[in-house]
């Protein structure tokens, strides 16, 4: 599969909020504060982990710091997985991981609108998601039940997009990798109980 740097122009793109509108035709507000979240036990495989070793350079392997599941009333959307070097988590602490298993089908540019709005959320303003968003453009395609979307940043702060454990796009840009993990892991995420848990603050079942 080719790898896309940045900068290319193909139309293709990020990550699922908007898929609330898909399921109930409803908002992405309404969709955050009726997800429930809970904590997967289920246990990583050590193949996976060395696959996505720390740079080309580091053969050591990232440790999970949590995992959580997101679901919508009775749809489950997504699995998420936070891997660091040391299983435990530090604010903008690199390398990172971030592993996503998707349950459902999600078209792509509800993946960009969805992204756009939580950018929106943290309080970007629009220059600077303006200057980001042909990232999002062309970083995923559109989603299927049962893909994976992982972004691995390195301690450089460089972004590798896999989708389905196949290299996709980079992005060599620190604050964009930096912004798009703050979705999940700023303290001002509109998911606080899902950040909880890929952090490892949260060990049980909502």
């Amino acid at each position: 599969m080719k790898v896309h740097q940045a900068g290319e122009s193909d139309n293709l793109t990020a990550y699922p909020l908007r898929l609330v509108h898909i399921i109930l035709l409803s908002s992405v507000a309404l969709f955050m504060s009726a997800a429930s979240i809970k904590v997967n036990a289920k246990p990583v495989e050590q193949t996976y982990l060395s696959h996505f070793s720390v740079g080309s350079a580091d053969t050591d392997t990232l440790q999970k710091v949590g995992q959580a599941e997101m679901s919508l009333m009775w749809f489950d959307i997504y699995s998420a997985q936070l891997f660091s070097r040391n299983g435990e988590y530090q604010d903008e602490q690199l390398p990172v991981i971030l592993h996503i298993e998707y349950h459902r089908e999600i078209d792509a540019q509800d993946i960009v609108e969805a992204t756009v709005e939580q950018w929106l959320h943290l309080g970007l303003n629009e220059q600077f998601i303006n200057q980001y968003q042909h990232h999002l453009t062309q970083a995923w395609p559109d989603i299927y039940q049962g893909d994976t979307l992982t972004f691995n940043v390195d301690a450089n702060g460089h972004g590798q997009f896999f989708y389905n454990g196949a290299l996709y796009y980079q992005v060599s840009d620190m604050q964009f990798s930096q912004t798009f993990l703050d979705i999940w892991l700023s303290e001002n995420t509109s998911r606080p109980k899902l950040r909880q848990s890929l952090i490892g603050l949260v060990s049980h079942d909502y």
